[in-house]
This record gives structure tokens, C-alpha cells and sequence, in this order.
């Protein structure tokens, strides 16, 4: 099953990017801010990313950089 992280600290949003991935049978991973996105990025080794912009701790500009040092073929999606 392919595994995608979603880091989105807008409540509503993350509710509606993770029903729709679940509902297409992806499996999920959610964080609300750029901290926990980043030890669930290293614990859980996700297939995808979907990154919110602005976020509480590492912004989402910052996350995308540390998870492209680390992965740099890793697939992201800026939701902004």
C-alpha cells in the first residue's frame, strides 16, 4: 500500500486531503506542524509527501529541503 504523509496545520484541509486519499485507498500519515512531519518522514518512510507552506515549527519550505537532502528522488506536493 502506498503510504503518504500529509503535513497540513490547517485542521478542515488535512480532514478532506486525508478522506480523499483514504477513500482511494492510500494509506495516511498526519501531521499539523513541520516537526512532527519531519520524525514521521524518518520513522515511517513514506512514498509521498504533501506539504502545506506555511507551517507552526520547520515551515514547509524548510521540510521540503530537509526531506529532499535526505531523499532527493522523494515525491512532494506543495498544498499552499
Amino acid at each position: 500500500m502506498i503510504r503518504i504523509v500529509v503535513v497540513e496545520d490547517e485542521p478542515h484541509i488535512a480532514d478532506v486531503v486525508i478522506y480523499i486519499l483514504q477513500e482511494n485507498r492510500f494509506e495516511t500519515l498526519s501531521a499539523r506542524d513541520g516537526d512532527w512531519g519531519w520524525k514521521l518522514f524518518q520513522e515511517q518512510q513514506p512514498d509521498l509527501a504533501i506539504l502545506d507552506l506555511n507551517l507552526p515549527g520547520i515551515s514547509g519550505l524548510e521540510l521540503f529541503k530537509k526531506m529532499r537532502r535526505l531523499r532527493p528522488a522523494f515525491p512532494i506536493i506543495m498544498l499552499t
